[in-house]
C-alpha cells in the first residue's frame, strides 16, 4: 500500500533529519541503526525524487559529521543527481545541495571540484536572491576559503571585501558573522604576506569574540592565540 509505504518514508526522514540538530548528540549514535533502512526507502520506486533527494541529502550530513568524508561525498553527488532531474536548472534545492557536496570535497582538498560547484552555486543565488542577502554572503565566504586553499589569494580577498561590506549593512556590530569574516580575510591578507591589515582585521575579529564570550571561552582563546602569534612575528 503506497499510503502506508509513504508513512515509513516520512517517519524515516523525520528521524535522519536529527542529524541537522547539532545539540542531538544522541543523533550521531542512533541514527546507524536506521541506515540500512535509509538506503533500502533511497532505491525503492515507491520514495518520491524529493524525499530522496533529502534523504541522501541527510545520509551526506551523518557521514561527514562522522568524517567518513568518501561516504559523505558518495551520497552528496548522489543527492544533486537526484535533485537535478527533479527540479530546473538553477533551483534554490540544487543550489542548496551544490553548497553542501563542495564543503566535503573542500574536507577531501578537491578544491577545484569545490570551487567548479561553488562557482555555480553563486550563479543561481545571483539570480535568486537581491544583492546583499545573507545567503549570497555565505557563498561567497565558502568560494572565498576553497580560493585560498587553491592561493588565489586575491581573488579570496576580493570576495571577502565583497561580504564584509553587505554584512557591516545588515548586521550590528558585534554581530558573530563579523568577526568570522575579519578573521577569515585576516588569514588571507597574511597568507599574502599585509602583515599590519591582517593584524588589525584579526584585532577586530577578537574585540568582538571577546565582548560576547569572555576571555574564557575556547573560541576566545583561539581567537586570541593568532593575534599573539602574529603581533610577536612583527617584532
Amino acid at each position: 500500500d503506497k499510503e502506508i509505504f509513504q508513512s515509513v518514508v516520512k517517519a524515516g526522514l523525520a528521524e535522519m533529519e536529527r542529524v541537522t540538530d547539532d545539540k542531538d548528540t544522541a543523533a550521531y549514535r542512533e541514527l546507524d541503526k536506521i541506515l540500512p533502512h535509509a538506503d533500502m526507502l533511497l532505491v525503492s520506486e515507491l520514495t518520491e525524487s524529493p524525499q530522496k533527494a533529502d534523504m541522501a541529502n541527510y545520509l551526506r550530513w551523518h557521514y561527514k559529521k562522522k568524517g567518513a568524508y568518501r561516504l559523505s561525498e558518495t551520497y552528496g553527488k548522489l543527492a544533486l543527481e537526484i535533485a537535478e532531474k527533479h527540479y530546473e536548472p538553477g533551483h534554490k534545492e540544487i543550489a542548496t545541495i551544490q553548497s553542501n557536496l563542495a564543503l566535503v570535497l573542500k574536507a577531501l582538498g578537491k578544491y577545484e571540484a569545490a570551487e567548479l560547484l561553488l562557482r555555480e552555486v553563486l550563479e543561481s543565488k545571483i539570480k535568486i536572491y537581491e544583492p546583499g542577502h545573507p545567503s549570497l554572503a555565505v557563498t561567497k565566504s565558502n568560494l572565498a576559503l576553497v580560493l585560498k586553499d587553491l592561493g588565489k589569494y586575491e581573488a579570496a580577498e576580493l570576495l571577502l571585501r565583497e561580504v564584509l561590506e553587505s554584512e557591516i549593512k545588515i548586521y550590528e556590530p558585534g554581530h558573530p558573522s563579523l568577526a568570522t569574516t575579519k578573521h577569515n580575510l585576516a588569514t588571507v591578507l597574511k597568507d599574502m604576506g599585509k602583515d599590519e591589515e591582517a593584524i588589525q582585521f584579526e584585532q577586530e575579529a577578537y574585540n568582538i569574540v571577546l565582548a560576547a564570550l569572555g576571555p574564557e571561552h575556547p573560541h576566545t582563546k583561539i581567537a586570541k592565540g593568532f593575534l599573539d602569534k602574529w603581533k610577536k612575528s612583527e617584532l
